[in-house]
């Protein structure tokens, strides 16, 4: 479901909504496709230091059509667990991350946010079922 929230289903979920897909061929690999999901809409850099977090109850997915049917050939799931790194605070971040590395085990980290991703093949669908 995509709605940037103004969708009254998805406003009771918004840490569910996907707002926007981006496919494009791979700039490093031409016989690949890059896919860029948005998650949580409205979020500005100056919303911190306390972004929206993924949802760990949330199992996020891009669903892919390959050939032009409207049906997933493809989908890609993302499921996040969120690791409370510091009992003491609350935030995600309590200090300067300045690499990537550095997230890792530091002491400026409350939590840590970890994903496992599936690539599952979809079954192709014969249609609605009629009585």
């Amino acid at each position: 479901m995509s709605s940037h929230r103004e969708a009254p289903e998805i406003s009771l979920d918004p840490a569910a909504d996907n707002t926007d897909v981006y496919a494009f061929v791979s700039p490093d690999k031409s016989d690949t496709v890059t896919l860029i999901a948005n998650f949580v809409p409205l979020q500005g850099p100056d919303g911190g230091p306390n972004f929206y977090a993924f949802d760990d109850a949330v199992l996020y997915e891009i669903h892919v059509s390959n050939n032009q049917t409207g049906e997933a050939d493809v989908s890609y799931q993302f499921k996040f667990t969120t690791e409370l790194q510091d009992d003491n605070t609350f935030l995600y971040n309590t200090g300067t991350i300045t690499t990537p590395s550095s997230k890792r085990g530091t002491t400026s980290c409350g939590t840590r946010p970890t994903v496992d991703c599936s690539v599952l093949p979809c079954t192709l669908r014969a249609g609605p079922s009629r009585s």
